[in-house]
């Protein structure tokens, strides 16, 4: 089901080179997910306890954030690993983090300063994700 809005059945694929930032869509609600992989669960928690994470192209995401249909729809980051994890009763599992964003501010990298290293531009961003029920505030760094 839909995180924001508990619909089942709701979430449809949307992703691709057009769609980032939005990799899953409700079409209820209207909320977008973005979905992130990492090796295993202990990179998936290290992204969280570091507050960094690999992220999509930050002009695309200003510009869906600055055509949002309505004030509250909301932007989801999801992250989960690519292997599995043992349960308490011995089941293979893929845990899934999401966090609500709450904000994204680029940042600028020394990596931009070598277009050898670098054909992108060195921006990184901030991401802010925002606790359920909208209580504390916890940040990550996308790079």
């Amino acid at each position: 089901p839909c995180y924001n809005c508990k619909c089942h059945k709701s979430l449809r694929w949307y992703g691709g080179d057009q769609a980032s930032w939005q990799d899953l869509v409700c079409i209820t609600c209207h909320s977008m997910y973005e979905i992130k992989t990492k090796a295993n669960v202990e990179k998936v928690q290290a992204c969280f306890v570091a507050n960094k994470v690999n992220g999509g192209s930050f002009s695309r995401y200003c510009k869906l954030r600055n055509s949002l249909r309505t004030p509250d729809q909301k932007m989801f980051l999801v992250v989960l690993p690519r292997s599995h994890t043992t349960s308490p009763a011995g089941l293979k599992c893929y845990p899934v983090f999401i966090a609500e964003i709450d904000t994204v501010l680029a940042t600028l990298g020394t990596s931009c300063c070598n277009r050898k290293k670098n054909n992108a531009h060195g921006f990184s961003f901030h991401c802010f994700l925002q606790e359920p029920g909208g209580q504390e505030v916890e940040r990550m760094q996308m790079a």
